[in-house]
């Protein structure tokens, strides 16, 4: 598709987190091949496979490493071991038309170096939890 940079199909798009931990993230991701988690120092996403008894039970043994948070299309039930602490609805976006950039700009590729003064921006900011490696993302 013209214009989609990153994401095959839509449907990819109906679980994000599940299809970023088999994807482009699996390689900072644990657990299983029924539920999956990013490692704790870069977040808190899980998601399971699919929505059956043994997946879900997966997810929730998932907890024992910290909270997880679940981020679907459609609401999920129980998930064993797990307590829901909060909820709410997002709001995804689809950019199916960039713009192109008038002009060249240089761009500073961050890095480790800089992991101390994007933490500190990030708590000025207030975007959510910042973990010691999110600046790797």
């Amino acid at each position: 598709m013209a214009g989609r940079i990153g994401c095959a199909d839509t449907k990819d798009l109906d679980r994000p987190v599940w299809t970023s931990l088999t994807q482009g993230l699996s390689n900072i991701a644990q657990g299983t091949s029924g539920a999956l988690r990013i490692l704790p120092d870069y977040g808190q996403f899980a998601a399971s496979a699919d929505l059956t008894p043994e997946n879900l039970a997966a997810l929730g043994r998932l907890t024992a490493s910290g909270e997880i948070w679940l981020l679907e299309r459609k609401p999920l039930p129980p998930v064993p071991g797990a307590t829901v602490v909060s909820q709410g609805e997002y709001l995804q976006m689809i950019l199916s038309d960039p713009m192109r950039p008038e002009e060249d700009r240089s761009v500073t590729m961050l890095g480790d170096a800089d992991a101390e003064e994007m933490r500190r921006l990030a708590e000025l900011t207030n975007p959510g939890p910042f973990y010691p490696r999110s600046h790797q993302l």
